[in-house]
């Protein structure tokens, strides 16, 4: 895999929040979706099983060999772009101002994609898919698994909006994201949202202590708890 510094960028897209871009070429979330149209398998409407609250200790995606611990805390106040120190680049972080992974609610974990100097814990991105399921483990020694439903990619400086879902939901769901994705052009059908780079420009180009720069993109992915 090619280091961070040495990426190459497509050329930069604008991409406007809610609509469905048609452009020639291979975006990641084509990568994601096996460059099928539908990126969702159709979440129940069931209830389902919660569990009590207890703090992650431990992430496992199996379809991205990710197994790690150590979780980080952050707080969902900030503007979307990457609230992970690169220090952590290697570690999962969780929303902990939000519900814990497998309460019922809308929980939020997090990692890194890469550095400006080396991949981050989240460098295998592409690999996952809709249906792969997402484990954390919690400090009262139960697991919550969960399966992915949707997969979304979101502008930079963008965060999934939850706190319509959150207030509605009946089950237990998470939202984990990946920070800083590189871009690529879209092919038809598939799904983005940002902040247009008018907009960034006009505001200051978002947070300078980020490692995040036009040309990457946070990556959603939308999960369900299995059991």
């Amino acid at each position: 895999m090619s280091s961070p510094s040495t990426l190459r960028f497509a050329a930069t897209i604008v991409l406007a929040a809610g609509l469905t871009l048609g452009t020639a070429g291979c975006g990641m979330l084509s990568k994601l979706t096996d460059g099928k149209p539908s990126i969702s398998s159709g979440p129940s409407e069931k209830a389902g099983t919660v569990l009590k609250k207890a703090n992650p200790v431990k992430l496992r995606i199996p379809s991205a060999k990710l197994n790690a611990g150590s979780f980080i805390e952050i707080k969902s106040a900030h503007d979307g772009n990457d609230p992970i120190p690169a220090k952590d680049a290697l570690k999962p972080a969780w929303y902990s101002d939000r519900v814990t992974p497998g309460e019922r609610g809308v929980a939020i974990i997090a990692a890194r994609y890469a550095t400006a100097k080396h991949p981050g814990l989240m460098k295998d991105v592409s690999t996952v898919r809709v249906g792969d399921q997402i484990h954390v483990d919690r400090a009262d020694g139960s697991t919550a698994s969960f399966k992915i439903t949707r997969i979304q990619q979101l502008g930079h400086g963008t965060l999934p909006a939850v706190d319509k879902e959150d207030s509605a939901t009946r089950k237990a769901e998470l939202r984990f994201v990946t920070f800083g994705v590189p871009v690529e052009p879209l092919p038809k059908n598939e799904e983005s949202e940002s902040e247009s780079e008018k907009n960034e420009s006009e505001e200051g180009g978002g947070d300078a202590k980020s490692s995040e720069k036009p040309g990457t993109s946070n990556v959603a992915f939308y999960a369900e708890l299995a059991k």
